[in-house]
């Protein structure tokens, strides 16, 4: 529709004229893939030096492209990391980092939601759509992020998992449980570092939209990220 609208000249202009911000724009992205690394290494502490390498790599990248390629994919892609994680700190710790990383992700996605909404009030007011999809985010995002909290405590999520892993893997064994002081811990840390990432992404959303002859404001930058949201 927007080429036919447009038309294809006015379209490949305006990407063209869009290709010299593609350095930024990368670069934001890889940073929002960095607090990714932070925010799971703020959660598993000093065990994060047992997971190799190659195993980060490989779990970023698959997360990624989970994310950007399947609905619901930042959850498949959690699932995935978590399952390959546990060869090195544990089924149970595995799913509770990325459970943990899940729900200071939301909570990001939250944080961010409400700021973008006092943006699209303030230039369209309270009950624009807009607005009123974003308040309505603020509080789903705050209801999963608790819920996958309270489900963590009684650790039925790392035990079932280990299970999985002992049934279908020929000579697993049993992971030890997690000091319930662990499984309680709420990833505020996390969580800060996620709603960094977050912010990462208005700036770049910002840099679209000037690199496209957009208007490029602080306000303008959440309202578009708002979209997206």
């Amino acid at each position: 529709y927007l080429v036919h609208d447009s038309g294809p000249d006015r379209v490949a202009a305006v990407l063209w004229q869009a290709g010299r911000w593609l350095p930024v724009i990368f670069a934001l992205e890889l940073f929002q893939l960095g607090t990714d690394f932070l925010a799971l290494r703020s959660i598993l502490g000093a065990r994060w030096r047992q997971i190799p390498r190659t195993t980060w790599f490989r779990s970023s990248a698959i997360a990624y492209a989970m994310m950007t390629l399947l609905p619901a994919g930042r959850a498949a892609g959690e699932v995935t990391r978590a399952t390959l994680f546990s060869k090195y700190v544990g089924t149970p710790r595995a799913a509770t980092t990325s459970t943990c990383l899940q729900a200071a992700y939301l909570s990001a996605n939250g944080i961010l939601s409400l700021v973008a909404c006092v943006a699209v009030a303030s230039r369209f007011g309270l009950r624009a759509p807009l607005a009123l999809l974003l308040a309505g985010n603020v509080v789903s995002q705050a209801f999963i992020s608790g819920s996958l909290l309270a489900i963590l405590r009684p650790a039925r999520i790392g035990r079932w998992l280990d299970r999985m892993r002992r049934r279908f893997v020929p000579g697993a064994k049993e992971s030890p449980p997690l000091d319930p002081e662990e499984r309680r811990r709420i990833p505020w840390r996390a969580a800060l570092v996620c709603s960094v990432g977050r912010a990462a992404q208005v700036l770049q959303y910002g840099v679209i939209l000037h690199a496209v002859g957009g208007v490029l404001t602080v306000r303008n930058a959440f309202i578009t990220h708002g979209i997206h949201l």
